[in-house]
């Protein structure tokens, strides 16, 4: 086997090669229906009442992003926190009271 024909061979087991691993790490990265769904999910558990979540995009590049569109309860019924109470705002100086 000549030399040119030992680096051709080379380069294509290597190309053959990053093609796979470019394959397997697309497979690991959730679709935008999957997060939409898992943050769904995660707002229900937080919130207590089913969750619409209408679209999610996100985006590594130039920098993390992540956009969630047409959030909505699936039920009219009022919505209770299950982290800590709201706290009230103090007044604004200057003003009386």
């Amino acid at each position: 086997m000549t030399r040119a024909r030992k680096w051709l061979l080379g380069a294509g087991v290597g190309a053959g090669v990053l093609a796979l691993l470019a394959a397997l790490l697309l497979s690991l990265v959730p679709s935008d229906e999957e997060l939409a769904g898992r943050a769904s999910a995660e707002l229900e558990a937080a919130l207590g009442v089913p969750v619409h979540v209408g679209a999610l995009h996100w985006r590594l590049r130039p920098t993390p992003t992540v956009v969630i569109e047409e959030v909505a309860p699936a039920s009219p019924r009022r919505l209770k926190s299950k982290g800590s109470p709201p706290t009230s705002t103090p007044p604004r100086s200057g003003s009386a009271a």
